[in-house]
């Protein structure tokens, strides 16, 4: 677990930042240190080792940004008065980014999502964070009985890609049932 000291938070911005610039692999251990200015211990110490860094510098990124509607630490604002004006803010998370304007909220959020989970393919220490990212984005568990195919898989940290085949919005195949 980090430390909330002023380290920790500078380091989890600048990672924020390689991350969404460059991507999530493009964070390594000697080369963050040496961008950041600092070196590989103050990394150990602040976050205990590179995984538990690297799966919180994500978190940062992921949320970096959360527009003030969608953001419980800020005291709610009125939402939008009518279906025009929440329309205006979705389509406002969605908008791809140009040289002059940066990339909606959700466009970034979706990116970095889909790039954890195909590196948790590799990494089983992603995988947390991966399943509590698919239930944000409403792909998780709810809809599963509790011996799908999924459930026994990725509970046994055994599941790859995105999202398992022939499954969406949380419906499991009849093949997926039997566990062919």
């Amino acid at each position: 677990m980090a430390s909330d000291s002023p380290i920790a938070t500078h380091l989890l911005k600048e990672a924020a930042r390689i991350i969404s610039q460059s991507g999530i692999e493009s964070l390594k251990q000697r080369g963050f240190a040496k961008a950041a200015g600092t070196s590989p211990s103050v990394i150990a110490y602040h976050f205990e080792d590179m995984e538990n860094f690297r799966t919180q510098a994500i978190w940062h990124a992921l949320v970096n940004g959360i527009p003030s509607q969608f953001d419980m630490d800020i005291p709610a604002s009125p939402p939008p008065a009518s279906l025009a004006e929440w329309l205006k803010t979705l389509n406002g998370l969605l908008k791809p980014g140009t040289d002059e304007q940066p990339a909606g909220f959700y466009i970034g959020f979706a990116r970095l999502t889909g790039q954890t989970c195909l590196l948790a393919t590799r990494d089983p220490s992603l995988r947390p964070l991966v399943r509590y990212l698919r239930e944000l984005e409403g792909w998780g568990f709810s809809g599963l009985k509790a011996n799908s195919t999924f459930r026994r898989q990725c509970g046994q940290g055994t599941c790859g890609g995105i999202w398992p085949v022939g499954q969406g919005r949380g419906l499991v195949t009849s093949r997926e049932q039997s566990g062919g």
